[in-house]
């Protein structure tokens, strides 16, 4: 924009400078033109910079003015009130990134990202990020609240700690935010047209600074009483005309920044799952990327209230999708979750009542756990609202007792939603056992799906991205599909392998980026040599007629199988639907080990 000088008779250019005041308040009436503030900044910022030196984030909470700004290369996301996970996931990843930072220049001995970006080589400069955020009022009111008020501590720590490490918060909402505590932490503030004057003497604003005609537009620095006219961008002067105005910028933006190597670019919060924050490797804390599928067929078998098996061999990712489906069913408003991890009984678990007491701690003290759970999820389903018991490690079970096994199926029938996860050998097991009872027909009302690996697309994408959000350059067309021909496209394997070509990088070492001995030193290190208690497990879950044959040919799935080793392979999961499972780590493993397992074997 503008701003008025009329002591030197001049005019000039408005400017918010990014090595200045870390934060920005904009303080207005609704229609006063805060929104189109937001949008004016974030086109001036994108135009002047490179998407490789600012990346931009907007949290839209108020008339959708902000979603223009996500066709922008210097965008990552443009998140709104209803997105809480996507929300939650944007702050958490700023959190963190004004952590990493200041382990940066505490290791670089900066001060400031201002000195570390003049010392730095234009590779290694880290980017400003903006946070604009519409509507701040309405944050503070409902997605503050969240997690018991975590993104509201979130956004403290933005506020007090970000703008020395380059990540700027540019807030807008009504004059309701002056009296935040946390407004005191921006030293610059935009004041546009209010009809509640009365707040601005408190500013330092009298009455006689305020313009004639204040209108939609015209603001006021607060720390000099300065007017400034906020532009407008190209176009028709209706929101409308703006959103086409920074549309048609961002697509001349787009082909200008199309050289910028995908890990200077703004990491991504995606509305579908195939990104994530980092590689999550041996914490059990990922998300289910990729699995919207495998989600969306749970929650229809949930409103049919149909019971479901999800089988696959360890470590692809059951547990994870289980998280994921509590959150989602929560976020829903469904009452009673009920996540249980099968315990390994220290005593026998023979009776109903006992496993009843396992899976619903607060029935544990009844005198009749079993009969009182039944009736608990009789009184849900007549609600509309059945309880979820979702049980994993249910290979366990065949510890129990079968008659308290089959009992779980009369909880099913009595409304209850279960959803038991396992190998396919753990399912298979439990439900023979089950049927050991005398009239049992435990599984038949099973619905069973087995998870198996990503489709390519899918797995290059979260390898490349999720490598991209912190900082590493992966070629999907070379290293991304190197990579894959090594460990197929299973969510853990990619995941190991992801952080390892990560650290090694960030180490100095791009040798796994472009030598193919280099990589595949990295996949026996870390996954063969690192993770081989995992391919023990799996070995140890096939039958002695299924190992033989995996010894007949090194490292590949053998040509013929007798009837023993097929079903002794199927079972493992290795098999399915008479083709060989893709997965070729286990099959280096098995080579690689073969003198060793052979000699078990004998």
């Amino acid at each position: 924009g503008l701003e008025d000088l009329p002591a030197e008779q001049a005019c000039r250019p408005a400017v918010f400078d990014l090595a200045g005041p870390a934060h920005l308040l904009i303080v207005g009436d609704q229609g006063s033109g805060r929104s189109q503030f937001l949008r004016t900044l974030a086109a001036a910022t994108a135009r002047q910079y490179g998407s490789a030196d600012v990346h931009l984030y907007g949290i839209d909470c108020g008339d959708g003015a902000l979603q223009a700004l996500a066709g922008l290369p210097h965008c990552g996301a443009v998140v709104t009130p209803e997105e809480t996970t996507r929300t939650v996931r944007l702050l958490n990843r700023l959190t963190a990134d004004v952590r990493r930072r200041q382990e940066i220049l505490a290791k670089t001995g900066f001060a400031s990202l201002a000195e570390h970006r003049r010392a730095a080589g234009s590779e290694a400069q880290l980017p400003h990020v903006m946070l604009l955020i519409d509507g701040c009022e309405h944050f503070t009111a409902t997605l503050g609240q969240i997690q018991d008020g975590r993104l509201a501590e979130q956004l403290a720590v933005l506020l007090n700690e970000g703008g020395r490490v380059g990540i700027h918060l540019i807030l807008a909402g009504n004059q309701g935010l002056l009296r935040e505590s946390f407004a005191r932490a921006i030293s610059e503030k935009l004041l546009l047209p209010t009809a509640r004057r009365d707040e601005l003497q408190a500013l330092g604003i009298r009455p006689d600074m305020v313009p004639p005609g204040w209108g939609p537009g015209r603001a006021l620095r607060a720390s000099s009483g300065t007017e400034v006219q906020v532009a407008l961008l190209d176009g028709k002067p209706t929101p409308a005309g703006q959103d086409a105005a920074l549309g048609s910028l961002a697509t001349v933006l787009r082909d200008r920044e199309a050289s910028v190597p995908l890990a200077q670019r703004p990491f991504r919060i995606e509305e579908v799952l195939l990104i994530a924050d980092r590689f999550h490797v041996g914490d059990a804390q990922g998300r289910a990327v990729g699995r919207d599928d495998v989600l969306s067929w749970l929650r229809d078998r949930y409103a049919t209230r149909g019971a479901a098996a999800l089988l696959g061999p360890r470590r692809a990712g059951k547990s994870w999708i289980l998280a994921e489906l509590s959150r989602d069913l929560r976020d829903s408003g469904v009452r009673s979750v009920h996540e249980v991890t099968i315990p390994m009984p220290s005593s026998p678990i023979e009776t109903a009542d006992a496993l009843a007491a396992i899976l619903d701690r607060a029935v544990a003290r009844r005198a009749s756990p079993a009969a009182v759970l039944l009736n608990k999820a009789r009184r849900a389903a007549a609600s509309a609202q059945p309880v979820a018991f979702l049980l994993d490690e249910v290979g366990r079970l065949v510890k129990y007792g079968p008659a308290a096994v089959s009992w779980l199926r009369d909880l099913g029938q009595a409304g209850a939603w279960l959803v038991y996860t396992g190998t396919e050998k753990d399912w298979h097991m439990l439900v023979r056992w089950a049927l050991t009872v005398p009239g049992s027909s435990f599984g038949n009302d099973v619905n069973a799906r087995v998870l198996g690996p990503w489709v390519q697309s899918t797995a290059l994408t979260f390898l490349c991205g999720t490598a991209a959000n912190l900082g590493v350059d992966i070629s999907p067309a070379k290293t991304g599909k190197a990579v894959l021909r090594l460990t197929g496209a299973w969510p853990f394997y990619l995941q190991v392998i992801g952080d390892a070509v990560v650290r090694a990088v960030q180490g100095g070492d791009v040798g796994p980026l472009a030598d193919q001995s280099a990589l595949e030193r990295l996949v026996e290190q870390h996954l063969l040599d690192e993770w081989t208690d995992h391919f023990q497990g799996r070995w140890a879950e096939i039958g002695s007629a299924g190992r033989a044959a995996l010894l007949t040919q090194r490292g590949l799935p053998p040509d013929d199988l007798a009837p023993a080793q097929r079903e002794d392979l199927r079972d493992a999961g290795l098999l399915p639907r008479e083709q060989w499972l893709a997965d070729p780590p286990f099959f280096a493993w098995v080579a690689r080990n073969e003198a060793s397992l052979r000699d078990r074997e004998m």
